[in-house]
């Protein structure tokens, strides 16, 4: 019969790993990526929601750790896919579209563009 040895699985008291493992410092091989508008079209793909979209911009704003370029990126990905970000009327005479719409839109913010362009510039 094979004899089998435990290894820890979480970080108790006293715990180590064992022999020949690697241990990185926190923080150690972090990852920047510069975003472009190919990079943003893949993380708000057309099957996100509106909110979903909205989501994502407001994260990556207020995240102190984002690089400036980044940021500007965002803003002129926003204010050149206005589509994405804007919310679909729900509110019509036709039941299916206002369905439609509804799970288009998600939770989104209805004031979300107007209060972007207002905050990082833009047409009003």
């Amino acid at each position: 019969m094979p004899e089998y040895s435990l290894i820890p699985t979480s970080k108790g008291r006293g715990s180590t790993p064992p022999p020949g493992w690697v241990q990185f410092a926190p923080g150690m091989n972090t990852k920047r990526r510069t975003m472009t508008e190919g990079y943003l079209n893949q993380r708000m793909p057309r099957s996100n929601t509106v909110a979903m979209n909205q989501n994502y911009v407001r994260k990556v704003l207020s995240n102190p750790k984002t690089p400036r370029i980044n940021r500007e990126e965002v803003i002129a990905y926003v204010l050149n896919h206005p589509d994405k970000f804007t919310p679909v009327a729900d509110m019509t005479d036709d039941p299916e579209q206002n369905e439609w719409a509804r799970k288009r839109n998600g939770a989104a913010e209805h004031g979300f563009m107007r209060e972007f362009r207002r905050w990082y510039g833009g047409p009003q």
